[in-house]
């Protein structure tokens, strides 16, 4: 696997605004079916989120966007390898459902 040649120079994480599985991690509660799945796995995000001002959906959008980034650029062996050599970058950002816009977030 090592070996393999990798022709990407950049992967990109992207979330939307106003998502439903993050406005019910935001809301709290058990939700049902296979949105608990999803809704676990953003909780890290809204904790993290909490007590930042403006919209506690676009905070915890935003953070869960920056959190992912940080685990893709660090994942091992091949991903965080790629990044250190400057072969890949990887990059987040927040897609506007109104306008079609990707607002990037900062590295």
């Amino acid at each position: 696997m090592r070996d393999r040649i990798y022709n990407f120079t950049r992967v990109m994480k992207c979330k939307h605004e106003g998502c439903g599985a993050v406005t019910a991690a935001v809301q709290g509660g058990e939700p049902e079916g296979h949105i608990a799945a999803i809704v676990n796995l953003l909780k890290p995000a809204v904790d993290k989120s909490k007590g930042m001002t403006g919209d506690p959906v676009g905070n915890a959008v935003r953070t869960n966007v920056q959190l992912v980034v940080q685990q893709l650029r660090s994942s091992t062996p091949i991903l965080s390898e790629l990044v250190a050599q400057g072969k890949l970058k990887i990059l987040g950002g927040v897609y506007s459902l109104d306008t079609g816009q990707v607002t990037w977030l900062a590295d």
